[in-house]
């Protein structure tokens, strides 16, 4: 059996799983984890208690899109990420929250070739305005201010900040569409302040998330992501596909496992990018 035949046989196989799972009875539970890999969701931390997530990320490219859409090779680019995040719940239907990470760069690209060290430090809140059960719908307000307290490029590493403040404006949108099937949309804005945002004009972004709760632990769940950078004469554009796995373990413990990988885009990266997570709460 040639490759191209195994890959039919696979989609198939999946398309089949799916629509066993999708004609199978409702779940026991009351609702499935509205959490995804890349795809804000609208629910909030419950007043009073903590939130606390760890992330790991690596990232590999060897080609890159250009201005006209077409992907070429371009030297090797490795990023990995360690993340923290605390969140926080103030009151009923709003938490705050800040997150800041450690990345290690290695780019083939530039002069400097490496760079590592602390990440710029994000400030965010989530208010969820509007709470439908009966409609199962969630849609939350989730502006975010980022600093950049990350170690700055120079003449011997590759920077790991973004040089300027920015702000990010964005809406966030849970559905459920059954006691098993979940649905998640964001879109956003982060606009860049300051002289040292040089040609960066902010960037637009969208993210749109299904899952399936096939067991009280596990949800399978893909992802579409997109995002455009606006700058002077230099615009780009990224669509990225998500693919991993949500596992609620315990009542307040969450596992994420996952895969992003780059479709298509312009003046970007062309690479993928494997994604871990754990988020305990109490």
């Amino acid at each position: 059996m040639c490759i191209r035949d195994r890959y039919r046989m696979n989609v198939l196989k999946f398309a089949v799983v799916v629509c066993l799972l999708a004609v199978t009875p409702a779940l026991a539970w009351a609702e499935p984890e509205h959490a995804k890999l890349n795809t804000e969701d609208a629910g909030t931390v419950d007043p009073g208690h903590w939130e606390l997530e760890l992330s790991y990320s690596f990232t590999q490219a060897r080609r890159s899109f250009d201005d006209h859409w077409s992907s070429g090779a371009r030297s090797l680019l490795k990023e990995q990420e360690v993340g923290l995040g605390i969140k926080y719940g103030v009151a009923e239907n709003l938490d705050v929250g800040l997150a800041i990470g450690y990345a290690d760069i290695y780019d083939r690209d530039t002069g400097q070739l490496t760079g590592r060290g602390i990440t710029d430090l994000e400030l965010g809140a989530k208010w969820r305005f509007y709470h439908n059960e009966a409609r199962r719908l969630e849609i939350a307000y989730t502006p975010a201010v980022t600093l950049p307290t990350g170690r700055r490029e120079n003449s011997d590493r590759v920077g790991i900040t973004d040089d300027y403040v920015s702000i990010y404006n964005g809406i966030a949108l849970s559905k459920d569409w059954s006691e098993r099937w979940t649905s998640n949309f964001d879109v956003g804005y982060n606009w860049p302040v300051g002289e040292d945002r040089h040609d960066s004009r902010g960037t637009l972004s969208a993210n749109a998330a299904l899952g399936c709760q096939i067991a009280d632990w596990l949800q399978p769940e893909v992802e579409l992501n997109y995002a455009h950078d606006f700058n002077h004469g230099d615009d780009a554009d990224a669509v990225a596909a998500t693919a991993g796995l949500t596992m609620p373990v315990r009542d307040n413990v969450r596992v994420d496992l996952g895969v992003q990988r780059a479709l298509c885009g312009r003046n970007a990266e062309h690479g993928m990018t494997l994604m871990a997570g754990l988020t305990l709460t109490y």
